[in-house]
């Protein structure tokens, strides 16, 4: 699980405006899924993510398949 700022880090730093779309795009993937995908830290009082680095996480893509259904 990683802050929203250590996803912008992940793809490529605070400089790059692409990298920056690219974590917004993770987080507001996240927030739609809900948990698994997005928690709270108590001690930061922030919210974290999970970033997915290699597709093939199981709970993605049965959580991912059952929102493509719902958008169709």
């Amino acid at each position: 699980m990683m802050s929203f700022g250590k996803i912008v880090m992940e793809e490529g730093g605070w400089q790059d405006k692409s990298a920056i779309r690219r974590a917004l795009f993770v987080v507001e993937r996240a927030t739609r899924l809900g948990a698994p995908f997005v928690d709270h830290n108590p001690w930061t009082r922030d919210r974290v993510f999970r970033y997915i680095v290699n597709s093939s996480d199981e709970t993605f893509r049965e959580t991912w398949k059952i929102e493509q259904q719902w958008q169709a």
